[in-house]
């Protein structure tokens, strides 16, 4: 009896918790416009500042201040479900579970975020730097990749799931996070180490396999085998586009930089850049490789003009 009591207590104060929030929001911001872009961009920006300056003054690293603001402000937050009603106050800024509901925005963010990041990176690494490191990178990049989907493959049989929730489970948990592991090497002063310009490269080569992975995975859920075909088409684009990059790009998109950066003008340089970054991302999704992988090829053709400092 006692028990059921506290659950009812419970209940009753979280109930009140949820009534109060919701009519406090429905009376500041009756009319705020939270699917506009404007206003879910304030709202990532704010928070992400308060959050990651906390996280500085307590000396942690920034990334994980990062990670903790888009947990506070994610659909998925389950700092949120315990205070707000499901599917949010009616007409008031909060819809769901979290601050920001709507995924498709959230996506958007998170893959510029990604792309400029890549591409910042992708200017420190000319073509010097990435063809002393390629057999080693891909080599490691490989077998460290397998290894991994083999054990985690392994350990997920073992403990009674099927073939494909195994294999699904061991290729989410052998791919790393490029963007998370660079800004860390990036917040050490170690960006430009050889030791994380190997480990960069072996990301690379992560990032292609994933591909790979993620098309043979894709062929083997909707007809239940692989496709042969289309996984040898994914090598040959992915092949076709950094070969591309290295021959036929390097001899057309430094010159461009350069004789954009002779007028002198930075915000047509900057414009220039820009384009160029997405331009290539787009171009690496469209053969379907990721945006990441585009966004540091833009990156490294940057790097190997004269005026990639200026740039």
């Amino acid at each position: 009896m006692q028990n059921f009591a506290l659950q009812i207590e419970s209940g009753g104060i979280q109930q009140s918790l949820n009534n109060t929030v919701s009519n406090l929001i429905e009376q500041i911001t009756p009319e705020l416009p939270h699917t506009t872009f404007v206003t879910d961009l304030a709202f990532i920006m704010i928070i992400g500042a308060i959050v990651t300056l906390a996280f500085f003054k307590i000396r942690q690293p920034l990334i994980i201040g990062y990670l903790f603001a888009g947990m506070l402000i994610g659909p998925l937050s389950p700092l949120w479900s315990w205070i707000l009603p499901e599917g949010g106050p009616s007409g008031g800024v909060i819809e769901g579970v979290g601050i920001l509901s709507d995924i498709s925005a959230l996506n958007l963010f998170a893959e510029i975020g990604v792309i400029l990041l890549l591409f910042v990176i992708g200017i420190e690494f000319p073509y010097a730097k990435i063809r002393s490191i390629g057999r080693v990178a891909i080599g490691v990049g490989t077998i460290g990749l397998m290894s991994t989907l083999g054990v985690v493959f392994y350990a997920a049989s073992a403990l009674g799931l099927s073939f494909m929730d195994s294999l699904f489970i061991a290729a989410a948990l052998s791919i790393s996070s490029t963007a998370i592991i660079v800004k860390i090497f990036e917040e050490m002063g170690r960006i430009k180490t050889e030791s994380s310009i190997l480990v960069l490269g072996i990301l690379i080569v992560e990032d292609v396999i994933a591909v790979i992975l993620i098309s043979s995975l894709q062929s083997i859920a909707l007809v239940g085998s692989v496709s042969i075909e289309s996984v040898i088409v994914v090598i040959m684009v992915a092949a076709g586009l950094i070969v591309g990059t290295f021959t036929i790009g390097t001899k057309i998109i430094p010159p461009l930089i350069d004789r954009v950066a002779a007028a002198e003008h930075r915000e047509i340089l900057l414009l220039s850049v820009l384009g160029v970054c997405f331009g290539y991302s787009l171009l690496a999704n469209i053969v379907g490789l990721s945006v990441a992988i585009g966004a540091f090829l833009a990156g490294v053709l940057v790097a190997e003009s004269k005026s990639a400092e200026v740039a």
